[in-house]
């Protein structure tokens, strides 16, 4: 499709480039609304969070999220979903 630019000049213009490939947990943060919190209902407080220790260093992790090895199911503890446990620790 051609259009005509600022200058005056007729350039093509492409569609829009499709989304990447999204991995489950790229899916489930988003369908879940994970974000940052703005009160006392965070990660940290919800009964799901469990942190693993490795090499010196804790990764949280969510129990509705699954388990992996990998960065992309790690959670921050100042974030929430909408799927939080509202029993607090």
């Amino acid at each position: 499709m051609k259009c005509e630019n600022l200058f005056g000049e007729m350039v093509d213009i492409k569609p829009p480039e499709p989304e990447g490939y999204k991995s489950q947990y790229q899916i489930f943060k988003k369908k879940n609304r994970y974000r940052l919190a703005n009160d006392n209902l965070k990660c940290k407080n919800c009964l799901n969070c469990e942190g693993w220790s490795y090499h010196d260093k804790t990764y949280y992790k969510c129990k509705l999220m699954g388990f992996s090895s990998s960065e992309a199911t790690d959670i921050r503890l100042k974030n929430v979903c909408d799927k939080h446990s509202m029993i607090l620790r």
